[in-house]
């Protein structure tokens, strides 16, 4: 009698992704509009210090 394995458990989609494992429309709008804003930004000299982007990603390594 050979034992059978579970089925495996479904793997959460990203809330960006839609069932394909593809960027939506809608979120793929809005990236390319963030990276709009962040461009403009940029060339207006408006930036974010290094040290608050790595104080802001260790900030997420701690939620893990």
């Amino acid at each position: 009698m050979s034992q059978s394995t579970p089925p495996a458990e479904p793997v959460p989609v990203h809330p960006d992704l839609d069932e394909d494992g593809e960027i939506s429309p809608e979120s793929l709008r809005e990236l390319h509009a963030a990276i709009a804003r962040s461009e403009e930004e940029i060339a207006r000299g408006e930036t974010i210090p290094a040290e608050d982007v790595l104080a802001w990603l260790k900030s997420e390594d701690d939620l893990d």
